[in-house]
């Protein structure tokens, strides 16, 4: 449905409005330089500069969860955030050994 209202915007001009949903798996950690309370600011910029350069109605919704930068943490939270409805792309888990199991289980 996204991809079909993106591309109605291109072609004819169209306006149509739809929801992308974002996970944010990053530490509540702010001693690391990747933390929520670095990284959501730049999300919302993200989000900003997007909406000015689409021709359609967009609502964003970001989702947040800690990982804790634990990989057993991080993948439970992802499995949680993936299954709790429709969650569009995920950023994160920014931490090493997280990433992978991660990438596999909700990808």
């Amino acid at each position: 449905m996204i991809l079909l209202c993106f591309l109605l915007a291109i072609l004819l001009g169209a306006r149509c409005e739809t929801e992308i949903q974002m996970a944010l798996l990053v530490p509540n950690d702010t001693f690391r330089p990747f933390s929520v309370d670095k990284v959501l600011p730049a999300v919302g910029v993200a989000i900003d500069k997007a909406r000015g350069i689409m021709n359609v109605d967009v609502n964003f919704t970001v989702k947040y969860a800690d990982s804790q930068c634990h990989i057993g943490v991080a993948i439970n939270e992802a499995i949680k955030l993936r299954y709790s409805g429709t969650v569009h792309v995920f950023f994160g888990p920014v931490c090493d050994y997280a990433v992978a199991p991660v990438a596999r289980q909700v990808g």
